[in-house]
């Protein structure tokens, strides 16, 4: 098994900063643009970023440190089990030996017998098991005639009733409150932007960590306002943008409580304290030639002395109906 935190020097209690650091050294240091034609310096370096990506991400590190644990108790138990020995013939007392030849003599078609006891019981089994499968589809058949039935027979006067009741329900009471459920780093609104660009080989990384007091969304747009990528980020948790592409970027924030509250044509959104905050002039800026490392700590501070409010109309850009319910809620 791998140890990351040998492969980057340092000890099973190095904190995120520590392996933050310990990853910028060995990068530069077998980062194969200094290493040119250099094939074990660049399995190193892909090693080396191995590591970075486990130890860094909380729930990864957590179970890369119970599966080494476990290795390593496993490892120290080695020479207890290879030292295990068998019981020999030897340890056999002459009673139990007289007694195994007794019934060897006596019982000599016994295991015979019962291995076959063993095979009538699992076929009984199979049969039964057999039976139970094909009679489903011939229950189901059955009870879907039954409802066909009783539908014919209910009437007119019974659709009507349920046209009415369609038509008095409105799009937004149909769907169920709490319908989605989204986790640290789910993108909420994927199936409505395009695809985003990632370069596997940016090593520039945007790390924005949220003590707002709410929950929110992290958006990174490009110089044209166009959406690049974002992330749910739930309070008092800390997230990375990686992988970037080389542009310059702007940070902007939906925050808010109760995300998937209401919800829009199947669009989730906060219905409690929504706000949307943009950057000031300061841009990120993501160059090929550099690795660079963006900090941004969104406290209720920072947003009110860094930030500043923007229209919803002109923060979003994703779905009509999103837009509408924004700008009138």
């Amino acid at each position: 098994m791998l140890n990351y935190y040998e492969i980057l020097g340092l000890s099973n209690s190095a904190n995120a900063q520590e392996i933050k650091n310990a990853y910028r050294k060995l990068a530069k240091l077998y980062h194969p643009d200094k290493n040119p034609d250099n094939k074990n310096s660049e399995e190193k370096f892909k090693l080396i970023k191995e590591a970075y990506e486990v130890l860094i991400d909380p729930a990864k590190k957590r179970k890369h440190d119970a599966t080494l644990e476990y290795y390593l108790k496993l490892k120290s138990n080695t020479n207890a089990l290879k030292t295990h020995r068998k019981k020999s013939y030897s340890d056999i007392s002459a009673e139990e030996h007289k007694r195994r030849q007794y019934f060897q003599q006596h019982y000599p078609n016994y295991n015979q017998k019962k291995g076959k006891q063993k095979a009538a019981e699992e076929k009984k089994k199979y049969n039964e098991t057999r039976a139970i499968i094909f009679s489903i589809p011939i229950a189901i058949a059955l009870l879907f005639f039954i409802v066909n039935i009783y539908n014919r027979n209910s009437g007119n006067t019974l659709q009507q009733e349920t046209k009415q009741e369609f038509k008095t329900t409105t799009l937004k009471d149909s769907i169920p409150l709490n319908s989605f459920n989204f986790k640290n780093g789910d993108e909420p609104y994927a199936n409505y932007l395009e695809k985003p660009i990632i370069d596997k080989n940016s090593l520039d990384v945007v790390k924005v960590i949220n003590d707002s007091g709410n929950d929110a969304i992290a958006f990174l747009t490009d110089s044209t306002n166009k959406i690049i990528r974002h992330y749910y980020i739930k309070n008092n948790v800390e997230l990375f943008f990686e992988f970037l592409p080389e542009g310059n970027y702007n940070l902007k924030l939906h925050c808010g409580n109760s995300f998937n509250c209401k919800l829009i044509n199947q669009l989730p959104v906060f219905c409690e304290k929504s706000k949307f905050y943009e950057t000031l002039k300061k841009t990120i800026k993501i160059e090929k030639s550099k690795i660079d490392s963006f900090h941004f700590i969104i406290d209720a501070n920072t947003l009110v002395s860094k930030y500043k409010t923007v229209d919803s109309a002109s923060f979003f850009n994703i779905n009509k109906d999103l837009i509408h319910y924004l700008n009138n809620h």
